[in-house]
């Protein structure tokens, strides 16, 4: 009889002590999904929105984006003349330029073109002209990884070879504009495309001419 009650005895704070613990995880579990459930929300959101947010801007996006050079190579795919010659396809047109923007949405352009023209009348002359200009330029940004440039500002043409005939086409000022998208590839590097005219004349009287044409093509920008 002694021994049974000794047993209950010691068996009763057992019971007890597992009951407590179970209500004592159960109230801490509890607790935690209450206060849990918000942090992780927020630390949801704060991810999120640090995905977002543009690469290279002061402040982890809330501020300006730093200045940033770019320089890159164009590929004309056709360009028509605006004097008497054969417009051009792939492969005799292209274009080297740099950019500085030092503000989120203005910049500066810099930009040396080679184009050559096959003659009208002579399939195996050619024409030869180079262009330097300088440009302003204003971006427009749809996301992180889009853009749109437009720019405008004034050059030189040099008619380094074969002039047309019965023109006086040398070097001149030339008024330049241009449209570009394009969509980033990688954080250095962005494909673009789009048009570029050169426009202006040369020569006097009866040997003026206008000078420059209007190209379509595509080129990388590399970024830093």
């Amino acid at each position: 009889m002694k021994i049974t009650l000794i047993t209950k005895v010691k068996f009763l704070p057992s019971r007890l002590q597992l009951r407590a613990g179970a209500w004592a995880a159960l109230i801490s579990l509890s607790t935690l999904a209450l206060l849990g459930g918000p942090m992780f929300q927020k630390a949801h959101a704060q991810n999120a929105s640090a995905a977002t947010e543009p690469a290279g801007s002061v402040f982890e996006g809330v501020g300006r984006r730093y200045p940033s050079l770019h320089v890159g190579l164009d590929f004309m795919v056709l360009s028509t003349p605006h004097y008497s010659a054969n417009r051009a396809v792939f492969g005799s047109q292209y274009s080297f330029w740099g950019e500085y923007w030092p503000w989120d949405a203005f910049g500066f352009k810099s930009m040396y073109a080679s184009q050559k023209y096959p003659d009208l009348s002579n399939a195996s002359l050619n024409h030869a002209t180079t262009t330097l200009a300088l440009l302003g330029k204003y971006r427009f940004d749809t996301s992180s990884d889009w853009h749109f440039t437009v720019g405008g500002g004034f050059g030189s043409s040099d008619h380094d070879r074969n002039p047309p005939a019965s023109t006086d086409l040398k070097a001149t000022s030339v008024l330049v504009t241009e449209m570009r998208a394009g969509v980033k590839t990688t954080e250095f590097l962005w494909l673009e495309g789009g048009v570029l005219v050169l426009d202006g004349h040369s020569g006097s009287g009866s040997s003026a001419a206008r000078v420059g044409s209007t190209s379509y093509g595509f080129g990388l920008n590399f970024g830093f």
